[in-house]
């Protein structure tokens, strides 16, 4: 699995982030300290791997967080997007390129990722 596009709706400090064409092999975000790296990651942390207590930092200031993932399987595409009304209800879906639902684990990454691993 690889991921092409990120587009961070909203997650703590960030807003309407869109990173699109990222490489198949690295990415690399080089910027300057409290520009958002750390959440960034956090973001996509919690959309590969959806524990229920994954919220961003400012999370308590924010009504909702959301925004989506375009993933490469093998040859195709999905997207993933995931919207949370704090302290309220959560949707995850992940469709493919027809827009067709599919199933979704609640989890992308591997069975040996635990919560305690993936925490840490």
């Amino acid at each position: 699995m690889q991921i092409s596009d990120i587009h961070l709706e909203r997650y703590g400090t960030l807003t309407e982030i869109l990173l699109s064409g990222l490489s198949g092999r690295l990415t690399v975000f080089w910027v300057p300290n409290g520009c958002g790296k750390s959440t960034m990651v956090r973001f996509v942390r919690s959309m590969l791997f959806v524990f229920s207590g994954e919220t961003s930092a400012l999370s308590a200031l924010s009504i909702s967080e959301s925004g989506l993932l375009r993933l490469r399987l093998g040859n195709n595409y999905a997207t993933l997007r995931r919207n949370r009304i704090v302290g309220g209800s959560e949707t995850a879906t992940l469709s493919d390129e027809s827009g067709n639902v599919s199933g979704y684990s609640r989890n992308l990454l591997p069975a040996w990722v635990t919560e305690e691993i993936f925490g840490s």
